[in-house]
């Protein structure tokens, strides 16, 4: 199943709801389904907790390498600065740039990968607190506060910073490349 067919589904899916509504059969063919929809439901949850989880891992593993590399270049920088302005001079300036480009690209990366990680966590917390209020709502009221739980849309925002992250990584990979090959 591709994604140009789970988008195709949902947009016959939305339309038929938007044209018949929520009609008696229905719901009868919802309720025959539900112990199946809801085992879907949860595999679903669990599949996109997993698929969550690693890409969490994943990306701190980056940043962790970047940091790495950041500390390392730095480290360097500050043992050449006697000889820094001699050793600059057997430098070209285009390399010089690209020397320049990579360092900034890289702490940006950083920047920005940390930004995506904390609002990754803060949106799994309100995800959370949500649930508490629907749990103490369901308890004290016997209705449901929210009809469906979903992350805040505060936090998608920070979605971005992930590509901006990895562009900035990949713009610092190339800037090194160009940089050594130009050497």
């Amino acid at each position: 199943m591709s994604k140009r067919e789970l988008k195709a589904l949902q947009r016959r899916f939305n339309n038929k709801l938007d044209k018949e509504g929520i009609t008696v059969d229905f719901y009868n063919r919802h309720e025959a389904l539900k112990p199946t929809l809801d085992e879907i439901g949860r595999a679903l949850a669990e599949k996109h907790n997993t698929a969550n989880e690693k890409d969490y891992e994943w990306m701190k593993w980056l940043i962790v390498i970047a940091s790495g590399v950041f500390s390392v270049i730095v480290s360097q920088i500050t043992r050449m600065s006697p000889a820094l302005d001699s050793s600059l001079l057997f430098i070209q300036s285009n390399q010089l740039f690209l020397f320049k480009v990579a360092i900034i690209a890289n702490a940006l990366g950083i920047i920005f990968g940390a930004v995506y990680l904390y609002a990754d966590i803060r949106s799994e917390r309100d995800l959370a607190d949500k649930l508490s209020i629907q749990r103490l709502y369901l308890l004290l009221e016997g209705a449901n506060r929210y009809e469906s739980i979903i992350p805040s849309s505060n936090f998608r925002i920070f979605s971005y910073c992930k590509r901006a992250s990895l562009l900035c990584f990949l713009a610092s990979i190339g800037a090194w490349i160009v940089f050594i090959w130009l050497m």
